[in-house]
């Protein structure tokens, strides 16, 4: 059987009539190419389709001096928001001609286990959710790539002072949080929060918000209640933990008339207790959630007011912070505010 011939950048520049610096211009995503005249680029890439013809990246690469990879690695549990930080990721990639590597973990093994499988693939970066953990997690790794000279960006959870940080802006938040609940005339205040709001290792963003509402009410002059139940017993179903909330908060001989929840996923839960036995929300109870991990139709149960993740943000900045892209290289912490999202809970 005769070989097929390979189609190389050389024969589809004489096919299309072009030099070989156009059909590399034509494929390359940089503002360069808006130089050929856009009938040029569309033969060119019409031709290339035409014989099957598409850049070497790897030749690309090792010409350059890099493997144009990123690796991505993060929580499996957190597809809803993981969905959305990869949209901004993505975009970044794309423009700058860069393949994304995902790894997703169940547990810190597998979080090592893919941290050594991405550092085989030599990736010109590294964009973590790192695995919550009692003791130090994989943090060796992340901090041995980084003295390797492999940027190491972290996102919405924090393990290391020393590697850069990607996150939200939990002080405005909760600023915001207290301030439309005061002014809608309530006065006792909780945070419903999940049970590792006290440990900097395992909480994450619920650590961080838990410490941002104690000082805001202690600024305020006002008591701090957080109120929180154990997940001892329950999956990752985070509506029967807020539903387990809504048992003990109507159980409370001083109710709160305003409650702050960590996460959507627990005010739904909290919200579906409520709609069961009769409390009026916001009559009797306005919520505020803070994290749109999960998200309900308004049919089911009153649209909840909350502060959306910036997660396309989030990821968007990451990606160009991993790249040293616009100037995003200095300082070790960058966070993100949520604008607030009116509902029928408050």
């Amino acid at each position: 059987m005769k070989q097929k011939k390979m189609v190389t950048i050389k024969s589809v520049a004489a096919m299309a009539g072009v030099s070989v610096s156009a059909v590399s211009a034509a494929f390359s995503k940089k503002r360069t190419s808006s130089r050929l005249a856009p009938e040029t680029k569309q033969k060119i890439l019409d031709v290339a389709n035409a014989c099957g013809y598409a850049p070497n990246l790897t030749a690309r690469a090792f010409q350059a001096g890099k493997s144009y990879l990123i690796a991505l690695i993060f929580n499996s549990q957190g597809w809803s928001i993981m969905d959305r930080i990869v949209k901004g990721i993505r975009a970044v990639c794309y423009d700058n001609e860069y393949e994304l590597l995902f790894y997703p973990c169940d547990n810190v093994e597998m979080e090592r286990k893919n941290l050594l499988a991405a550092h085989r693939r030599n990736p010109d970066g590294i964009l973590t959710l790192p695995l919550p953990d009692a003791g130090d997690g994989n943090l060796d790794l992340y901090e041995k790539y980084a003295a390797e000279g492999i940027p190491v960006i972290q996102i919405l959870h924090r393990i290391s002072d020393k590697l850069p940080y990607v996150g939200r802006d939990f002080s405005a938040i909760v600023d915001s949080a207290i301030e439309t609940l005061l002014q809608t005339g309530h006065k006792k205040i909780v945070l419903a929060a999940f049970d590792n709001y006290n440990d900097i290792l395992l909480g994450g963003s619920n650590y961080l918000l838990a410490q941002e509402y104690i000082r805001n009410m202690e600024n305020r002059n006002l008591p701090a209640e957080i109120i929180c139940t154990t997940s001892k017993g329950l999956t990752r179903n985070y509506i029967s933990y807020g539903i387990r909330l809504g048992e003990q908060i109507m159980k409370m001989p001083d109710r709160p008339t305003g409650i702050i929840v960590c996460a959507n996923s627990l005010a739904y839960g909290l919200l579906a207790y409520f709609q069961r036995h009769g409390t009026a929300v916001p009559g009797e109870i306005a919520m505020i959630g803070c994290s749109d991990d999960l998200d309900v139709s308004e049919e089911i149960l009153p649209e909840l007011s909350h502060f959306p993740i910036p997660a396309s943000e989030l990821g968007e900045y990451a990606a160009k912070r991993c790249l040293g892209l616009n100037g995003n290289t200095r300082g070790k912490e960058y966070l993100l505010s949520s604008k607030f999202k009116t509902g029928k809970t408050i």
